[in-house]
């Protein structure tokens, strides 16, 4: 499994910079994700963001010192990832990354503390990326978008529109994509940035229900056998990603 989660942001890392290179060498080629993201909307882009961005790290604590080209690689792919978290001025990553890590801690405690520190590493370096690659002079714009109220009650908008489309359809939803099908005004925005309220008005009530029922009841029992059993370190801070990128795929 890992190793397609790899596979996927190696690809996408070769389209980033073949989009890049393009908007270096070839005049009115917009940077990204101006310049196209291969997304009807980015923050679907954000979404898979969220949930690889920990598994990413669980890889790179996988590969052997000895192996520093491999180590190296999966590091920068780390870095690349919050670069493009930030240039695309997503907060809600930002957000549940961040309890997710919170939540890792908890959980884990020291055996999270590698995992933790790695993450951190590559903030800061994805940091640095982001001011090498996008902009010199200004702070990411997620910066000033996490202190702005209305975009949080933009947000709070399209999920009421996802709460009177699931009134409406409150057994089979709307239909799966339905949000973005052309009859309702979201075929543009194609998400309610949230994959939870979107699964409702999709799906209908009793598929959420039992959706989050399942996750909230697999994690606790998965936490309970993994309490229950000893591991070296590694192994832990693999499955502190895996618990991190279960809970925040829930979150976002």
């Amino acid at each position: 499994m890992l190793g397609t989660v790899v596979s996927g942001g190696a690809l996408y890392t070769v389209y980033f910079g073949t989009g890049y290179l393009s908007h270096l060498a070839v005049s009115g080629v917009k940077l990204w994700p101006n310049g196209g993201t291969n997304y009807v909307n980015i923050r679907i882009f954000n979404h898979y963001q969220t949930v690889t961005l920990p598994l990413f790290t669980g890889v790179f604590l996988l590969i052997s010192k000895r192996r520093w080209i491999g180590k190296g690689l999966a590091f920068m792919l780390i870095a690349l990832w919050w670069a493009l978290i930030l240039a695309s001025e997503v907060r809600g990553t930002v957000i549940a990354v961040g309890i997710g890590a919170a939540g890792v801690g908890l959980f884990f405690r020291r055996q999270a503390k590698t995992w933790i520190v790695v993450q951190s590493a590559g903030l800061l370096t994805g940091l640095g990326l982001y001011y090498l690659l996008f902009t010199a002079d200004a702070a990411p714009p997620v910066a000033g978008r996490l202190a702005d109220p209305d975009q949080y009650s933009s947000r709070l908008q399209l999920w009421r529109v996802c709460l009177e489309m699931a009134w409406v359809n409150p057994v089979f939803g709307i239909g799966p994509m339905h949000f973005a099908w052309a009859p309702y005004p979201y075929v543009e925005l194609a998400s309610p940035h949230s994959a939870l309220m979107q699964w409702l008005a999709e799906w209908g009530l009793p598929s959420t229900l039992a959706t989050v029922w399942l996750a909230v009841w697999g994690l606790w029992r998965w936490i309970r056998q993994e309490a229950s059993q000893s591991a070296v370190e590694t192994s832990e801070a693999v499955r502190a990603s895996l618990y991190h990128m279960l809970r925040i795929n829930i979150q976002v």
